[in-house]
């Protein structure tokens, strides 16, 4: 298999193993950061944590870019309301699903608790609040997908403008229900539908490319701030003052776009070819929806029950031993517990969207 395949217009028979590695890299990525976030309770802030600020820097963008490749052969093969309906089923429906599982059968955490102002009943309010929270990806990424099918059908010619439009006038917009999350992600996500139209053109440069983003990439990582996180620093324009702002938010977008060509540029070389880690990769791959659902709501609690603080100083330990053993250890038992659900059907496609 050579990189230029990854352009092929996937049938219902073949699947793109170079996509699938890069979809498997980044939610083990993913993962990893949530290891580092949760693991160690003492000592270091995971804010400050060098491997967590590199992984943060870029693999939710990294995960958007490909969605986005992926959304425009969907809409160049669905017409609006087929693939918006296809989107309710693939996103909404299990981001809702998980959200009232972690309800009802785990309870409100402190965090939903607090957005709730105390709540702990479900209504429809409620649950569409809250899924909006829990994982905002795929939350994130079903707004976005309705846009640019609205945008699409409008005039396909100006949907990248309008889209980019509506994107400039949200950040005026509050950042209740997750919109900040929709807003970091918005950019990414069109990149990556510019990405699958001017692929050739990609391919052509892309050691050029490829540099600049490293370059870029490692230059951004030395300069990175506390503030640059989107959990710290906020995406609207409210109360705010603007130039730093801007700054920010710049800079927020800039070192995505640059630690995400810089992991596929490095994908290219890694697995590109047919061998066994590129297979191992894209086994992860193919349970990217399960992996993220399932570790987001188990993860926190099994750390819950893990304590290594008197026993774990060093940093490198921590971050290239502990973490990465706890997060394959949750990625395998991921895969195991999808596949339990995968046995029935109607769970399965509640749960996973039909995956």
């Amino acid at each position: 298999m050579t990189i230029k395949s990854t352009k092929l217009l996937l049938s219902n028979n073949t699947r793109n193993v170079f996509l699938d590695a890069m979809k498997g890299l980044a939610i083990i990525f993913v993962v990893w950061g949530h290891a580092i976030q949760y693991i160690k309770k003492d000592g270091i802030s995971f804010f400050d944590n060098p491997l967590f600020i590199i992984i943060y820097s870029f693999h939710m963008p990294f995960f958007m870019i490909i969605s986005g490749y992926l959304f425009h052969f969907s809409l160049s093969r669905h017409s609006g309301l087929t693939l918006s309906l296809k989107k309710i089923k693939q996103l909404l429906i299990p981001a809702i699903s998980w959200f009232v599982i972690e309800s009802v059968l785990i309870g409100f955490n402190t965090h939903f608790k607090n957005i709730f102002y105390g709540s702990i009943y479900l209504d429809i309010k409620n649950i569409l609040y809250g899924s909006t929270y829990f994982l905002w990806f795929l939350t994130s990424l079903f707004v976005l997908s309705i846009v640019y099918i609205a945008c699409h059908s409008i005039k396909e010619k100006y949907a990248p403008h309008m889209f980019t439009i509506i994107f400039i006038l949200s950040l005026f917009y509050g950042d209740d229900w997750s919109m900040d999350k929709v807003k970091f992600m918005a950019p990414y996500f069109m990149m990556g539908i510019l990405v699958c139209k001017h692929m050739d053109f990609i391919l052509k440069n892309k050691h050029v490319i490829g540099f600049l983003s490293i370059g870029t990439w490692m230059v951004m990582l030395l300069l990175w701030d506390k503030q640059y996180y989107i959990y710290i620093t906020p995406m609207s324009y409210f109360n705010v003052d603007f130039w730093q702002h801007t700054k920010i938010i710049m800079f927020r977008y800039l070192i995505g776009f640059a630690g995400s060509f810089s992991m596929a540029y490095l994908c290219y070389f890694i697995i590109s070819k047919d061998n066994i880690f590129s297979r191992f990769i894209s086994f992860f791959g193919l349970y990217t929806l399960p992996i993220y659902a399932i570790s987001t709501l188990i993860i926190y609690r099994i750390t819950n029950e893990i304590d290594i603080n008197n026993i774990c100083e060093n940093t490198y330990v921590y971050n290239l031993i502990i973490t990465t053993f706890f997060s394959l250890f949750i990625l395998l038992l991921c895969i195991l517990i999808a596949n339990l659900i995968k046995r029935n059907t109607l769970i399965s496609a509640i749960l996973f969207g039909g995956r």
